[in-house]
């Protein structure tokens, strides 16, 4: 994971639209990129049921056959589900070849559980199995559209950690929040190594390799995430339309897409760093020396580096005036 070209990519995000707004236009995942980079089923029952943890822990026994122990002090507020390094050391040894079929049946179950409550499911603080997840596979043979709740899960997360509310972190699935932003965006996108032998299952085409393997194997990031983060957050408010692949503007009209982005421009924010000047100064550009004192400013004359969104707001303000 690439935690600043994400989190550079989160404070984009805008929850009335569930989508990012970027200089060229508003992107999102979809279904569609669901399906693509894990593989998961967005066909099926929707999957909606009863959030209520009254009594999880007695239905968790029954489920189970056993469930985290109750605090020592009655008014300590635990949270309704397992940690994650409970669930590995209580089901975490191989089974023996006469085990029965209801504790593999159980063991599947949590397998399941703790697997899709650190991939599809997790949350901001990534320790613990939440057990939500774990009474939707009741009926393991149920099935649900998991592809439709990762991502309204995802979007969900997103609205949270871009307001940075909670933990101030993220959940969701990052992996599909990271593949998806190296397929569509040229910012924070890693060098792919050479690519392993993947087997071929032709008797099974679920067991085929999806979108995500094109990523199989890539260069780490290893710079500073403070200073990544700036450089893609400058990055991100000056891309244009030329530098993101979006597949379904390939063929939308141009004098459409152009009616579409005036307006998009016209009607919402899609920067986040402050102008180089105030707009007044075009006004009136005898009091220029007033702001070169500015921290902008400073750290121009100085040679350090800066955002050059900044510089570009004061460009496309100059050129609209003149």
């Amino acid at each position: 994971m690439n935690a600043a070209a994400l989190t550079a990519l989160v404070d984009r995000w805008r929850p009335e639209t569930h989508t990012f707004h970027l200089r060229a236009g508003e992107m999102t995942p979809t279904l569609q990129d669901v399906s693509m980079i894990l593989g998961l089923p967005i066909q099926g029952e929707p999957l909606c049921m009863n959030t209520s943890s009254d009594g999880w822990r007695g239905q968790m026994q029954d489920l189970i056959g056993m469930a985290p122990p109750a605090p020592e002090n009655p008014k300590e507020r635990a949270p309704a589900g397992a940690p994650f390094a409970w669930i590995r050391t209580n089901f975490g040894q191989l089974l023996l070849e006469d085990t029965n079929e209801d504790s593999i049946r159980t063991y599947t179950r949590v397998y399941l559980w703790y697997m899709i409550s650190r991939t599809l499911f997790a949350d901001s603080g990534g320790k613990l199995a939440h057990w939500c997840w774990l009474k939707a596979l009741t009926v393991l043979e149920r099935r649900w559209s998991w592809g439709t709740a990762a991502l309204a899960y995802l979007y969900r997360q997103l609205d949270d950690a871009c307001r940075r509310t909670g933990s101030g972190g993220i959940g969701g699935c990052l992996l599909l929040l990271s593949v998806w932003s190296w397929d569509r965006l040229s910012v924070g996108r890693p060098r792919v190594l050479n690519e392993r032998p993947w087997p071929h299952h032709h008797e099974n085409l679920d067991r085929e390799p999806t979108w995500a393997y094109l990523w199989d194997s890539v260069s780490e990031m290893t710079s500073d995430p403070k200073i990544m983060y700036r450089q893609y957050t400058a990055e991100l408010d000056t891309l244009t339309a030329e530098q993101e692949c979006p597949p379904q503007w390939q063929d939308t009209d141009k004098a459409l897409h152009s009616n579409y982005l005036q307006w998009f421009h016209e009607n919402t924010r899609i920067e986040l760093v402050k102008h180089a000047y105030a707009e007044d100064i075009l006004d009136d550009p005898i009091e220029f020396d007033e702001v070169a004192q500015s921290q902008h400013d400073t750290f121009a004359r100085r040679g350090r580096s800066t955002s050059i969104a900044s510089e570009l707001n004061f460009v496309v303000m100059d050129s609209l005036t003149n």
